[in-house]
């Protein structure tokens, strides 16, 4: 037997030989031993590898610098691929030098921890590791002053413990693996309605349907248990005053851990046998998109549970038969988010709560918040060091065990004592609790509604910074915040963790060019703005690239108008009013209406067709629309009516005085107003066609001189030209404007050369002629002198406009022959400017004036010469004969 035992041995040896672990290693040492060979080969060759000077020099060859190139780029390669073997995100083809290191640290980093993790699971000795607790505290400090010094150090024993500076303690963990990766429902983030998943209805007065609805926040589903919230009424042992139970010590009330499927159904049991039990949870959002309920706290009176919601999430729902009761009452502290959490997380509807909040609210407490209560009516002080705690954490310290069910231990005892205290502020009565009630009861009609993204919904947080921001800004501001709710529900993260809103605030402000701008704004940086940082850089610059136009202070700044709220109208009331609009903010009575006072005193009124005084009395003012009303409807018509006169079937029964106005009943269809008021209206509008017409007229003739002035040629204008530098030399030499008789009547001045030089050639025709000559000549000059200057001295009226005769010295030239004499009228020469003297002192005032006058003008005909050089040119030149004349003339 022994040989067949060594022979059957064989076998099993020969096999186990045979047995590799790895193609042409037989055991794991054998591998190790031959890799850690292979290594330090390597690791020998590349130090070989030239350095520094000798490394530049190398690479000058093109066969080293390929070869080097091309074995590079496959180490690089076979490095990306053992990353992406060991889920290690990032590539390290495309980096520099240093994140090429960086990475490599961070793979190797990992990569030994998760080793050294496998090796103590197979080894056992680290199976359930416990969590690594980080806490964190700070505690206030009272308010420093002179008014408090040397209580900074100080408790008061006299102040509440909770009005007292306490510390505040976040307690997490650094190793919390992610509970939602464990949940068998999975999470929808997506952007549409919340679906209940709700499957049975205990209790139900009507059969399980959930309807989609329309509110305010967009399409949501029904209620399950809006029906029966509807029709619910507190029993009557709940309106009634009882002496409240004293409640148990937290270290004689058992607790209870709820963590197996198993534990349910007793906990299940013991709440329906309860008559009251009071309800907290505890949520954790930071970590989740939608947030997640972590732990659950129920106390019977005799007992204090903790359920763990986490590993119970989908389990729970068998719940709603105790929940949902109407005969059994669940007590909460400030239950809108609880009621929210138990539909979204767990299923969970509730039905007869009490909230104490709501209560403290009606009976006016100084404090609304669970440790203002507890110190109130159990005077226990709360201790809320664990409020900022992560929920998370499995399995629970100690502390957090205490915290929890503190929330409930004492809840039900307040309860008691609100319930009697609010009978009593009513008198005995029950309108307080049952309003208490009926406040809990809408509560419980709220609905668990996901964050539905749409275009406008970062305007929220712009209108809450309080910042202006112009186009470009606001574009950062509305993609940004897009990509951080995409990011947050692909990743199950909260917005928050993504990118606060201050850091994306700050970011959108200052819209950096560059990617470490981008960094810069952010302190911590947050682990997916480093991931996500290269399509957050192509937001800002999409940004940056929009045209800038101007600050959005629209309706997004200023404070929208708050919506009227109307009162609730009670329309059985006989004083209710449909059209009363008094009640109104702005509501005026003194705005204008249709009446139309008149001189007399008296008032139309379109209604009724009555004129009524305004200063009658009002019972003859009421006697008046009665009697109007009742026996004399007029007739309206399109066009003027009146009311029948007085005869012996109507209008018998009035007063006189009434009568009197009733005369006076005229109507005024509409049609007949607007005939009345039709001529002033047109006479408006002729006016503004009459000034419009002006306006066109002098635009015309504007245009029509320019217009002329443009169409001449160029022989007219120098024509003009010339015509006009004669009349303002004959204007200079003559003292006065010549006029057009006069230039045409002198047959020397023909040239304008010649009227240029006239003054010059007038003189020397004036020194060449003899006394007698200008003896004749000297009446007449101061005859035109007189009627050309001094046109105050002229007669005024009808004799005024009468011609004056030509005198008879005054030569009448014609072109025909020689100049005839007239004889002169000396009734009507003017002596007021008559000088006494000798001719030749005459004569000599006459040069003297004549030569001021040539002085005077003397730039004028400077400008006037010239001009004329350039238009006629130097040849065209008077004749020789009239310088020969002047020449041959003597002088004085």
């Amino acid at each position: 037997m022994s040989d067949n035992r060594n022979t059957a041995s064989e076998p099993s040896d020969n096999a186990s030989e045979n047995s590799e672990v790895y193609p042409g290693f037989k055991t794991m040492k054998e591998f190790t031993q031959n890799g850690l060979k292979i290594l330090m080969e390597k690791i020998r060759e590349s130090n070989s590898l030239p350095i520094g000077q000798r490394w530049d020099f190398y690479t000058s060859f093109p066969s080293f610098k390929t070869v080097m190139d091309s074995e590079g780029k496959r180490i690089l390669h076979l490095m990306n691929m053992i990353l992406r073997h060991q889920n290690i995100q990032g590539s390290i083809l495309r980096r520099d030098i240093e994140e090429k290191f960086e990475l490599l640290v961070d793979a190797n980093d990992q990569i030994f921890e998760r080793v050294g993790n496998t090796l103590d699971e197979i080894l056992g000795i680290r199976k359930n590791p416990e969590p690594v607790l980080v806490e964190a505290s700070g505690k206030t400090r009272a308010v420093s002053g002179s008014w408090n010094k040397g209580s900074l150090n100080k408790v008061d024993s006299n102040v509440p413990a909770q009005f007292q500076p306490q510390s505040v303690r976040l307690l997490t963990a650094k190793n919390i693996e992610r509970p939602q990766a464990k949940f068998r429902d999975k999470i929808d983030n997506s952007n549409t309605p919340w679906d209940p998943r709700i499957k049975e209805k205990p209790n139900a007065l009507k059969p399980l349907a959930i309807l989609v609805e329309t509110s305010e926040d967009g399409e949501c589903f029904s209620h399950p248990y809006e029906f029966e919230l509807d029709r619910f009424t507190p029993p009557d042992d709940q309106l009634k005053v009882l002496k409240p139970t004293p409640v148990k010590p937290m270290a004689d009330t058992p607790l209870v851990m709820v963590e197996r499927q198993e534990q349910i159904a007793p906990l299940l049991d013991d709440l329906l046998k309860c008559k009251t039990f009071a309800v907290d949870l505890e949520h954790h959002s930071y970590r989740s998109f939608q947030g997640f309920t972590c732990l659950m706290q129920i106390s019977t009176g005799g007992k204090d549970y903790l359920i763990d919601t986490l590993s119970l999430r989908s389990d729970l729902h068998v719940l709603n038969e105790a929940f949902t009761n109407p005969k059994i009452l669940k007590v909460f502290h400030g239950a809108e988010k609880d009621i929210q959490w138990l539909q979204g997380d767990l299923s969970l509807y509730v039905v007869n709560m009490f909230d104490t909040y709501q209560a403290a609210k009606a009976l006016n407490f100084a404090g609304l918040s669970l440790a203002f209560l507890m110190k109130h009516f159990c005077d226990v002080n709360a201790d809320k060091h664990f409020q900022l705690a992560d929920w998370r954490i499995r399995p629970l310290p100690d502390e957090l065990k205490m915290y929890a069910r503190a929330d409930t231990h004492y809840l039900i005892y307040i309860y008691e004592c609100m319930r009697n205290a609010l009978i009593q502020a009513a008198n005995g009565q029950t309108n307080l609790l049952l309003a208490v009630y009926q406040r809990s009861t809408e509560v419980c009609k709220r609905r668990f509604q996901k964050f539905i993204l749409q275009d406008d919904s970062h305007m929220e947080l712009y209108r809450k910074s309080k910042k202006m921001f112009n186009n470009r800004q606001m574009y950062g501001l509305q993609h940004l915040f897009q990509w951080r709710d995409r990011v947050a529900r692909e990743e199950d993260e909260s917005t928050g963790y993504v990118l606060p809103n201050h850091m994306l605030l700050h970011m959108c402000e200052l819209l950096p060019r560059e990617i470490q701008g981008i960094l810069s704004c952010c302190n911590p940086i947050p682990p997916l703005v480093r991931q996500h940082l290269v399509e957050m850089h192509q937001i800002i610059l999409r940004a940056r690239d929009q045209p800038l136009v101007k600050p959005v202070v629209e309706e997004e700044l200023r404070q929208r108008p708050v919506a009227e709220t109307w009162a609730k109208l009670n329309l059985e009331n006989p004083l209710h009013c449909p059209h009363d609009m008094s009640f109104q903010v702005d509501f005026r009575d003194d705005l204008p209406t249709l009446l139309k006072p008149l001189e007399n005193g008296d008032v139309e009124m379109s209604n009724q067709s009555l004129w009524i005084r305004a200063s009658l009395p009002h019972s003859l003012a009421t006697n008046l629309a009665q009697s109007a009303l009742e026996n004399h409807k007029p007739k309206l018509e399109l066009g003027q009516s009146h009311l029948p006169e007085d005869g012996p079937e109507q209008g018998s029964d009035l007063k006189p005085e009434l009568k009197d106005l009733i005369a006076k009943v005229n109507f005024l269809s509409p049609f007949e107003c607007y005939k009345k008021v039709r001529p002033y209206l047109d006479h408006l509008d002729q006016e503004k066609l009459r000034k419009h017409q002006e306006k066109e007229l002098q635009k015309e003739a504007t245009k029509q001189v320019t217009d002329v002035s443009d169409d001449l040629t160029f022989e007219q204008r120098i024509s003009r030209m010339q015509a006009d530098i004669r009349r303002m030399t004959n204007d200079s030499q003559n003292g006065g404007p010549s006029t057009a008789g006069d230039s045409a009547g002198r047959p020397e001045e023909i040239s304008l050369s010649s009227q240029a030089k006239g003054v010059k050639r007038k003189s020397s025709q004036i020194k060449g002629k003899s006394l007698e000559d200008q003896e004749d000549e000297e009446p007449q000059q101061k005859q035109k002198r007189t009627d050309t200057k001094s046109p105050k001295n002229s007669k005024s009226g009808p004799e005024a406009k009468q011609t004056v005769p030509p005198s008879n010295k005054t030569p009448n030239r014609n072109s025909s022959g020689p100049p005839q004499f007239e004889p002169y009228d000396y009734q009507q020469a003017n002596y007021s400017r008559f000088q006494s003297g000798d001719q030749r002192r005459q004569n000599q005032d006459v040069r003297s004036n004549f030569a001021k006058k040539q002085k005077k003008n003397k730039n004028f005909k400077d400008s006037a010469s010239k001009a004329t050089r350039g238009i006629e040119g130097r040849g065209d030149k008077p004749s020789r004969g009239g310088r020969g004349r002047g020449r041959g003339r003597g002088r004085f």
